[in-house]
């Protein structure tokens, strides 16, 4: 009996605890009312929706991910070709497609939620501008090496 405050407060604090959600994240508010991340300038980012899945939001998360960057990777595949000697023009729509997809590969879900509800799902990708970069430039210059050394054999 002497027990019984202690469980009946165990109790208690569970069921309250038990009953509350995951906070929604900020990037989450800001989709929903369509607005930016704040720190759009730094990072590269895409934020996918969905009531079916979370594996249909983390996909769609990606596509968008992928057109934030889409204009990048033209750009700095543009600057590599310019910095290599006998470098196609027509590579460099192949270039573009297969570094974009190598580093896509390793661009994980940084964030994901749940909005129980809604009924919706939502995941979140986000990586620093200059660490994509890097991943890019670096993926690309392997390419061209691959490119080079395809056509020596030849």
């Amino acid at each position: 009996m002497r027990h019984f405050p202690t469980l009946f407060l165990t109790i208690c604090c569970s069921s309250l605890l038990a009953g509350q959600d995951i906070q929604k994240p900020d990037w989450v508010k800001l989709y929903q009312k369509g607005r930016a991340l704040p720190d759009t300038l730094d990072c590269y980012s895409g934020i996918g929706s969905s009531s079916l899945t979370q594996e249909a939001a983390d996909a769609n998360a990606r596509q968008e991910f992928a057109l934030s960057i889409e204009a990048r990777v033209r750009n700095v595949i543009t600057r590599n070709v310019q910095e290599i000697d006998n470098v196609l023009k027509d590579e460099y729509s192949a270039s573009a497609k297969i570094s974009s997809e190598v580093v896509l590969r390793g661009i994980t879900i940084t964030g994901r939620y749940d909005d129980k509800d809604l009924k919706q799902y939502y995941a979140l990708i986000q990586i620093r501008k200059a660490v994509f970069d890097t991943l890019l430039v670096t993926e690309i210059r392997r390419d061209l090496e691959r490119r080079k050394e395809v056509k020596l054999s030849l």
